[in-house]
C-alpha cells in the first residue's frame, strides 16, 4: 500500500491514476478516496479556461471573417471601378473610323500623372507596353508588379492610382 498524499497536485496526480487521466471521472465512479470538493474545484477551474480559449477562438473567428468580408467588399469595388473603365475606354477611346483615338497623355493622361508613378516605373511600364493612364488603370496589379518588379500590393495601389486618375 502506497502512503497517502499530502499535498493537493500529490492528490489530483494520484486521482488521475485512478481514473485514466479525469479526477472528475474517478470521483463520479466513487474511486475518490477523499477531497471530492479539490478536485471538483480543479474541474470547474478546467472548464473555466476551456470556455475562455473557447471564446478567444471565436472572437478570432470573427475577426478573421471581418478582415475577410472587408477584403471582398474592396476586390468588388474594384472589380466595379476596372468595368466602368472598360466600358469608358470602349465607348470613347475610338476616333472617327473606328481608329484609336487620341492618346491620353496628351489630355493629361499619362503614365507620369498617376500618382507613385516616377520616371524609372513610366520607363519601365513603357517597356512593358503600357502606354497610358488607362493601360494602367485596366491592368492585372500581378501583371504590373511583374513589369515593375515591386510588390503585388504597391502595384495595387498604382491600378488603383490610375483609375483614379480617369475618373477625374
Amino acid at each position: 500500500m502506497t502512503a497517502a498524499p499530502k499535498d493537493l497536485g500529490s492528490i489530483l496526480d494520484r486521482f488521475r491514476e485512478l481514473a485514466g487521466g479525469s479526477p472528475l471521472a474517478a470521483a463520479v465512479r466513487g474511486e475518490l478516496p477523499r477531497d471530492r470538493g479539490a478536485v471538483l474545484e480543479f474541474e470547474k477551474g478546467r472548464r473555466g479556461r476551456l470556455v475562455e480559449r473557447l471564446e478567444e477562438a471565436k472572437q478570432a473567428r470573427g475577426r478573421a471573417v471581418e478582415r475577410f468580408d472587408a477584403e471582398v467588399v474592396r476586390l468588388e469595388k474594384q472589380i466595379k471601378e476596372l468595368d466602368e473603365l472598360v466600358r469608358r475606354v470602349e465607348e470613347g477611346g475610338r476616333g472617327e473610323g473606328g481608329g484609336p483615338g487620341p492618346r491620353p497623355a496628351a489630355t493629361g493622361r499619362g503614365l507620369a500623372d498617376i500618382e507613385g508613378v516616377g520616371p524609372t516605373y513610366r520607363e519601365r511600364l513603357e517597356r512593358a507596353g503600357f502606354a497610358d493612364a488607362a493601360a494602367v488603370g485596366a491592368a492585372d496589379p500581378e501583371r504590373l508588379a511583374a513589369a515593375l518588379g515591386i510588390p503585388v500590393s504597391r502595384a495595387t495601389t498604382i491600378v488603383e492610382n490610375a483609375v483614379e486618375l480617369l475618373k477625374g
